[in-house]
């Protein structure tokens, strides 16, 4: 049986797939969009920082300051999606980790 109200949620139209993280803050997308998912994987045997902003005028933080395990993987999941005004940008406290990320543009 389907529900009298289904929820539709249009598919991803951002995609992005292992990118390296890196150590200077930087602009990876640069237009306003709804994030759904994001996986961070640390390729090292070390704990690695992330720290995830929006990049409007006045910047909101995506994804708060995390350590992130040697071998470990981050996911964060949103079903009904996050705005992330401006564009995303994402900083790591050293080389090693990458990151998937999909979202729909606004």
């Amino acid at each position: 049986m389907v529900p009298s109200n289904p929820v539709h949620l249009p598919s991803p139209n951002v995609e992005i797939n292992h990118v390296a993280i890196p150590a200077a803050l930087t602009q990876i997308i640069r237009f306003s969009f709804r994030l759904y998912d994001m996986e961070i994987v640390n390729t090292t045997t070390s704990p690695i920082t992330l720290t995830c902003w929006d990049c409007q005028a006045e910047p909101l933080l995506v994804i708060p300051t995390t350590s992130i395990g040697g071998q470990s993987v981050l996911t964060y999941t949103r079903h009904f999606g996050r705005v992330v005004a401006g564009g995303l940008c994402w900083q790591a406290s050293a080389p090693g980790l990458y990151g998937n990320i999909q979202g729909q543009r606004l």
